[in-house]
């Protein structure tokens, strides 16, 4: 078999700079021929096609446009993202209590990055998974896990509390750079019996009265995401407003998180005597 000459053409690219070498080479004993795709530093499609002419016939021959896409760069500091499942975890005074930690990679081009690249994780509270690979979508996954040291650090809107603390990922970008990214978490603590006002109270026939009160861990925090509040009044009252919800995922204290209202009214109709009452708050956080 008479070798012969192959050469390769990009049709279409993105235009950063990709080539094919070499892009002349004769065929192998086998009439293979070899050669490279160089990808240039612009993601996007590309197209190639082999072709071989014989100029003593006169004859051209050319394959079948061949498309091979372009991504899968270095990690970029601007697409990369840190996020916790929740931000609060009953983990002050719990052991592995869990918390998924996830990080979203892209390149400069704003496609995943390249399919294998590890992520380092580290926390100032607890234990944390040491790292893990990035899948085909740019994600890589760890497990946050309650356990001494306890964190304490100082951040802003923290107020000097104790329990909140960070978790920091990090891996390695474009000419050794480093690409990072931290976020906040909270441990949250137990309980603390609710401290409603007024304490005293009396409800005219028909009437109604309203409530404030505050629940929070023993550092002042809020408790932990998926807690239980429940208010339970006497028999011939109804109650409304924050009365039987479940908490969302708070980091700071405030309406919403650690302060709440209510109020209570009469609804017996057939009974105008006095009487007493008392009013129930039930707390239930995910771990009692």
């Amino acid at each position: 078999l008479n070798a012969v000459t192959v050469n390769f053409q990009i049709i279409s690219g993105p235009g950063g700079g990709e080539a094919v070498t070499p892009a002349t080479i004769e065929t192998n004993a086998d009439g293979k021929v070899t050669t490279s795709l160089f990808s240039g530093n612009k993601a996007g499609p590309v197209k190639i096609q082999a072709s071989i002419t014989r100029a003593d016939i006169g004859l051209t021959i050319k394959s079948t446009p061949v498309q091979i896409a372009i991504h899968g760069g270095f990690p970029d500091q601007e697409h990369f993202s840190l996020t916790l499942e929740k931000r609060n975890i009953e983990g002050y005074n719990f052991n592995n209590v869990r918390d998924k930690v996830t990080v979203n990679i892209g390149d400069e081009f704003t496609n995943p990055v390249k399919l294998g690249t590890v992520v380092y994780f580290s926390t100032t509270g607890g234990i944390i998974q040491g790292s893990d690979a990035t899948d085909a979508d740019g994600v890589a996954t760890v497990e946050l896990i309650s356990a001494k040291p306890r964190p304490n650090n100082s951040i802003t809107g923290g107020g000097g509390r104790p329990g909140y603390g960070y978790v920091i990922a990090r891996t390695i970008g474009k000419s050794n750079q480093p690409v990072l990214d931290s976020t906040i978490v909270l441990f949250s603590g137990l309980p603390q019996t609710p401290n409603v006002t007024p304490t005293t109270f009396n409800i005219a026939p028909n009437g109604g009265v309203s409530f404030n009160y505050e629940v929070t861990d023993q550092n002042g925090n809020p408790l932990a995401a998926g807690t239980k509040f429940k208010v339970e009044v006497g028999e011939g009252l109804a109650a409304s407003g924050d009365v039987d919800f479940t908490l969302g995922d708070n980091l700071f204290p405030g309406v919403g998180s650690t302060q709440f209202s209510f109020s209570v009214s009469d609804i017996d109709d057939e009974n105008d005597d006095p009487g007493e009452t008392t009013i129930k708050i039930s707390v239930t956080t995910p771990k009692n």
